[in-house]
């Protein structure tokens, strides 16, 4: 009798990836399951063949339909979200997606940093137009350092004298320079450099571009979060964050118990 392969004897499972959290996922899920990853950019795809070079890669953004016939094309038996915090129509997609297809669904998120936004005189907005308003109104002058991507850029270009005043930090991918160039950036005011950035490091790029406000987001724990708190508070920074999208109740931030729930999911359903 011929041998048959352990990735066809394992189940398999589809894992929308965005964030570090979703590419470690990947990997030590690959252990326990035939791991198929999903990514929105070019960018993302590189970064999981880098580290994960062994789990195949799907690359695009999806709409909801789109996503229904991946899944359904794949016989994936499981999805796990593990897209960015602030994804959310890609979480919204997917989560309608495996609704509709009945597939039994997880979102994973990154732990929150150590640092609470409450507690440390942080300004916390519900959305980036709301913040580059408030700037807008109550901070003529001072130079901007703006940690938020590449995606709500426009907001800021209503501050004025912007050109002269703001700084961007970007992924260094063609699609988010593209989006600094559609939003009208200087090329000088662009930083595009791959993070989560450390403390001294980031102190380096707030001193030299003498930032006197930073905006940011609640990106938890892996996405450098506390560290660039601590340096913009070294700096005597004012600091603007947007609020963290509502999390679905039951998310995981655990591998290790993701994985033990996903097993547990597939048993109950396979014995049914």
């Amino acid at each position: 009798m011929a041998d048959t392969t352990a990735s066809e004897n394992r189940a398999k499972i589809l894992v929308f990836a965005g964030t570090t959290e979703g590419r470690i996922f990947a990997k030590e899920a690959s252990e326990h399951f035939d791991v198929t990853v999903s990514v929105a950019t070019e960018y993302g795809g590189e970064i999981i063949r880098e580290k994960n070079g062994s789990v195949p890669v799907s690359q695009g953004r999806m709409s909801q339909t789109q996503m229904e016939e991946f899944i359904s094309r794949g016989s994936f038996r499981f999805v796990v979200d593990a897209t960015h915090p602030y994804a959310s129509d890609a979480t919204k997609n997917i989560r309608g997606a495996c609704d509709s297809l009945k597939t039994p669904y997880a979102r994973l998120i990154r732990e929150s940093g150590n640092i609470s936004a409450e507690k440390s005189g942080i300004r916390i907005f519900s959305s980036i137009e709301k913040i580059a308003d408030d700037i807008a109104r109550n901070f003529p002058t001072g130079t901007i350092f703006v940690s938020t991507g590449s995606k709500e850029l426009l907001p800021f270009t209503r501050i004025e004298n912007w050109r002269e005043r703001l700084f961007v930090r970007v992924i260094p991918s063609i699609d988010s320079l593209k989006k600094c160039a559609d939003a009208g950036i200087p090329p000088s005011r662009i930083i595009a450099m791959q993070g989560p950035f450390s403390k001294k490091m980031n102190e380096a790029m707030f001193s030299e571009t003498n930032s006197r406000i930073l905006v940011t987001k609640i990106s938890g724990k892996n996405g450098g979060f506390d560290e660039k708190i601590e340096a913009a508070t070294e700096l005597n920074m004012e600091i603007f964050a947007v609020e963290k999208p509502g999390e679905r109740e039951g998310a995981f931030t655990d591998n290790s118990a993701l994985i033990g729930w996903i097993k547990s999911v597939l048993l109950e359903n396979a014995e049914r």
